[in-house]
């Protein structure tokens, strides 16, 4: 028994309306495609079924009979063309079409939507060669009722449109996309369905016709492509599992709500919010994410919430050449850090080694570190933690550590030693003399007593201690140096690699930028403002950092507004408009904010000098030059 027929009629509008442009002829037919199936909803077997047509006026009176004729099913799908359908049928208002296999007939009646009209329309139909003057709101193509729309090619239908209704939701208007293969499939009730495309019908001599369809199952799935792939869990009720995705790939099923296969072979996002990919990865909890390699067999995560990894080549983590299992490689010192949960006494990272939990590292809520198992054995010449009597190097017996020297570390003078290599490198410890070390180019070069550091003393009186041999550097420093505070923690005095000693200042002015001339400011104690006249007294320094040079010293860094420079080499703006500059020329202010000039007057210059310049400055010009501070 044939329990329904899925029909989808392409009118000859698709291939008639296109004549009609070319041709005063308009064709009499009309191809129709359906789908057989059996009680159970599925194809039917393939074969030759015979199938007729009737078409009836809106009162039910047969204005027409088609001949019956066989019609070739596969995969339960066929198409056929009804010719020579008289002109009359079509000029009432309602029309409708009864399709019967053998004598049963299937569906109710269908009602013909406006397309078929164009048997008689004439050359009224669309042109291949453009339309104008159209409207979208009622010239379009495609269906006026809840029958479906479809586009062929080679007479095989490459696109379906389906809209749908679903009162139970209260959708109105929802539409399913059916791309590829023309046997793809969603599920009657569905909405909002897309299928992409993909598909695959495989006949192969001798061996018979082989189908794989993709199918959307649920609302709002999605499949994008590949074969045999299923977005939904197929299980009846098309609203359980909504939005499942497959990107595409081959036998991949997605049947969680809001579940993802992007690709892959045989893969499942079995649990809601899961992720699948790869080869055979089987996400069947909820929010597990499971990723496949290439291996052939089944991959799969074990309880909700997981992240699941099969990689037999190993997983890199900022590298491309793990050499373990997981291999993670930093540009810096932080490579990895564990976290335990917050909120507890015990809330450090912890590593099992094993598959229970008594043997494992952990850093205690005291931050210290602790190693828990039964025994721990260092593989390494007589090297033990309650082994049996390594007596060498390194030994711990009954929780204490051992270090043998030649004493017994009893009295005050008694040492004992770590050595590094040889004895000439040690780390050692003095009775009531605190921490040394020391090197094959000096014995106890550094000292550690008394909360002080000692180098080159093994009495140190401050907190650090540097005495060098004389002629010799007590200390050599690469990169910037500073010293802070220890009440404010503020910056008191910063070295860098610059050429001027800069103190900072706060400044009254805005917009001060590096070069600027600056005086002192006699209405703000302390603070200093731009230079706006000629052989200021009041000439303080230039403000330090043009063109990057930076300053060698700066007192006060970070704590004011500007670093001033006020002796040494720095940057500086310079007018020579009136006069020109020439290397070893004095230099006080000018009437230029912020700008030096050429003390030419050397009476008015008395007390107003700001430096001497460093570089040439052609008469006329502005810019900024070297000059060496010396205010005087």
């Amino acid at each position: 028994m044939f329990s329904r027929i899925l029909p989808c009629l392409v009118f000859a509008v698709l291939a008639l309306s296109v004549c009609a442009a070319f041709s005063q002829v308009v064709p009499d037919a009309i191809t129709y495609q359906g789908k057989l199936t059996n009680a159970s909803g599925l194809p039917v077997a393939d074969g030759d079924y015979s199938v007729q047509f009737k078409f009836y006026d809106g009162s039910n009176n047969l204005l027409w009979t088609a001949p019956a004729r066989k019609v070739v099913t596969s995969g339960g799908c066929f198409t056929t063309i009804i010719s020579s359908i008289p002109s009359s049928v079509f000029e009432g208002s309602d029309v409708w079409l009864e399709t019967l296999v053998g004598t049963q007939p299937l569906l109710p009646k269908m009602k013909f939507t406006a397309v078929p009209y164009a048997l008689r329309a004439g050359n009224s139909g669309w042109s291949l060669t453009g339309n104008s003057g159209t409207d979208p709101a009622t010239n379009f193509i495609g269906t006026t009722d809840y029958q479906p729309f479809d586009l062929r090619a080679g007479n095989i239908r490459g696109l379906r449109l389906e809209s749908t209704l679903r009162t139970d939701v209260m959708i109105v208007g929802s539409m399913n996309l059916i791309g590829g293969y023309s046997c793809n499939a969603i599920t009657e009730g569905v909405i909002g369905g897309t299928i992409c495309g993909g598909g695959l019908r495989n006949t192969i001599p001798l061996y018979g016709t082989t189908y794989f369809p993709n199918k959307v199952t649920d609302d709002f799935g999605t499949v994008c492509g590949g074969v045999s792939n299923q977005a939904g869990d197929d299980a009846g009720t098309v609203s359980d599992k909504t939005y499942a995705t497959v990107g595409g790939g081959r036998e991949n099923t997605s049947s969680g709500s809001f579940s993802t296969i992007p690709g892959g072979y045989q893969n499942e996002a079995a649990g809601d919010y899961s992720f699948a990919a790869g080869r055979r990865a089987k996400a069947l909890y909820n929010g597990s994410f499971v990723w496949g390699d290439s291996t052939d067999e089944d991959i799969s995560a074990s309880n909700i919430n997981q992240f699941i990894i099969r990689a037999s080549g190993g997983v890199g983590i900022g590298t491309n050449a793990p050499t373990h299992a997981l291999t993670v490689k930093s540009s810096n010192f932080n490579t990895l850090r564990l976290l335990g949960p917050t909120g507890t006494t015990n809330y450090s990272g912890k590593i099992n080694f094993g598959d229970g939990d008594y043997v494992y590292i952990q850093e205690d809520a005291d931050n210290k570190l602790r190693i828990n198992a039964t025994r721990v054995a260092l593989i390494s010449d007589n090297v033990g933690i309650g082994t049996i009597n390594p007596y060498k190097k390194l030994q711990v017996d009954n929780g204490d550590i051992l270090v043998r020297g030649t004493g017994n570390y009893a009295m005050a003078g008694n040492e004992a030693c770590v050595f590094l290599g040889d004895t000439n490198n040690y780390i050692k410890a003095v009775n009531n003399s605190g921490l040394r070390f020391g090197t094959s180019s000096g014995a106890d070069i550094l000292t550690i007593s008394n909360n002080n550091v000692g180098i080159g003393t093994t009495t140190p009186g401050t907190r650090l201690d540097v005495r060098a041999p004389s002629g010799s550097y007590a200390a050599s420093f690469t990169g910037n140096v500073r010293i802070v505070s220890q009440i404010s923690g503020n910056t008191v005095l910063e070295l860098g690699e610059g050429l001027d000693y800069a103190e900072g200042f706060n400044v009254s002015d805005d917009d001060i930028v590096p070069g600027t001339v600056l005086i002192i400011d006699p209405d703000n104690p302390g603070k200093l403002a731009i230079s706006k006249k000629a052989y200021d007294t009041k000439v303080a320094g230039i403000v330090a950092g043009a063109n990057q040079l930076g300053s060698g010293v700066r007192l006060g860094a970070g704590q004011f507004d500007h670093d001033v420079a006020l002796a040494g080499r720095v940057y500086c703006n310079v007018d020579a408009t009136t006069a020109g500059i020439e290397p070893g020329d004095l230099l006080t202010t000018s009437d230029v904010p912020g700008y030096a000039m050429k003390a030419s007057d050397h009476t008015r210059a008395a007390g107003a000098i700001l430096g001497k310049a460093m570089q040439r400055l052609e008469k006329g010009q502005k810019g900024q030059i070297l000059v060496l501070v010396t205010l005087q």
